[in-house]
């Protein structure tokens, strides 16, 4: 079930999605609680090992690290409220490749915009795709 944190933006899309949602710890939106833990179970029915808030760097972290033996994929999610780019940017530097999911298809234009604008990064390692146009069962 949903607590009381969150704007009401948040709430209404978990609503939406007729979700129940454990509550949110931190300093993350109930909307980011949800899309991380939505996502994580999907690459753990897929067989990945899954961790949250991984450490990747000295001081970085990921929202999802999804695992197995071929590959590490660090999986971000974005609201619109972080530096989209910096979290991608800090993921290529471990050797990992990134998966964002953008929690609406706004937001992910946007992103792949900024994208398109760094030509340093490898776009080869890099998905940008919004949560609503995946099948995360």
């Amino acid at each position: 079930m949903a607590d009381e944190r969150g704007s009401p933006r948040g709430r209404k899309k978990v609503a939406d999605l007729g979700e129940k949602l454990r509550t949110a710890q931190g300093p993350e939106s109930i909307e980011h609680e949800f899309w991380k833990a939505k996502i994580g179970d999907y690459f753990s029915s897929k067989g990945f090992k899954v961790s949250f808030e991984e450490r990747v760097g000295e001081a970085a972290t990921v929202d999802i690290l999804a695992s197995n033996a071929n590959t590490s994929l660090a999986v971000e999610v974005e609201t619109g409220k972080s530096d989209a780019l910096r979290n991608i940017e800090k993921a290529l530097s471990a050797g990992l490749t990134v998966l964002t999911v953008a929690t609406s298809s706004e937001i992910e234009k946007k992103i792949k915009d900024q994208l398109s604008r760094q030509p340093q990064l490898d776009h080869g390692k890099v998905r940008i795709v919004s949560a609503q146009s995946c099948t995360w069962d």
